[in-house]
């Protein structure tokens, strides 16, 4: 896991989002992301986390970076941060979040910023789920999706195989943008020198975010 993914683990969960919502996102396995939340105080639904952790900074509980419990001294000024490593890192990612805003994106798709690579924008009507795709996405999940895209953009196309004409990778997303609403996708052509090779490239992305990193 890096550092980026690290940071957007931390920022999703005090959003709200759920353990596998941003699995899929990040491309992580679940157990990544529920054992770094256990780690790190951010246990719960996202919405717990999230509340947690707003009311431990405030009341001066929790190192406002790390989530480690703080010791105060009476009589002295109350902390903030566990250390100067977590004071400094902390004003580090807040700048460099302040820089990832203002990231300009490769392109629109319907209002919504497209930061990934992509070939080329189209209608989301016009996408087709590979009819033998397994993998079967939750309300739950599919409702966190279509707010991460919401509010950070487009930062996974949805691949499409250029010999068959389906959705290879991407189904959730391709679900969570008609949750949205939109009319528009950033989608990646892909070449399948059989019907095999794409099935088991479609199955490879499905355990992406159950069992590897």
């Amino acid at each position: 896991m890096t550092d980026k993914q690290r940071k957007q683990i931390r920022k999703l969960r005090y959003e709200g989002a759920g353990y596998k919502a941003i699995a899929t996102e990040l491309d992580l396995s679940l157990n990544t992301v529920k054992s770094y939340c256990r780690r790190n105080l951010l246990q719960g639904t996202g919405s717990v986390a999230a509340i947690n952790n707003l009311v431990s900074v405030e009341k001066g509980l929790v190192c406002k970076h790390c989530g480690k419990q703080l010791q105060h001294t009476e009589g002295k000024r109350k902390k903030v941060f566990c250390g100067d490593s977590c004071r400094k890192k902390h004003w580090k990612q807040k700048k460099e979040l302040e820089m990832i805003e203002k990231v300009e994106p490769k392109a629109v798709a319907d209002g919504i910023a497209v930061f990934c690579a992509h070939d080329k924008i189209i209608e989301t009507d016009s996408l087709v789920g590979n009819p033998r795709n397994p993998n079967k996405h939750p309300t739950e999940q599919i409702d966190a999706l279509a707010k991460i895209i919401k509010r950070q953009g487009w930062r996974h196309p949805i691949v499409i195989s250029n010999r068959s004409g389906f959705v290879v990778k991407g189904h959730g997303r391709l679900l969570a943008a008609k949750k949205l609403g939109v009319s528009e996708v950033p989608v990646d052509y892909q070449n399948y020198e059989s019907e095999a090779s794409e099935y088991a490239d479609l199955m490879a992305d499905n355990k992406i975010p159950l069992s590897t990193t």
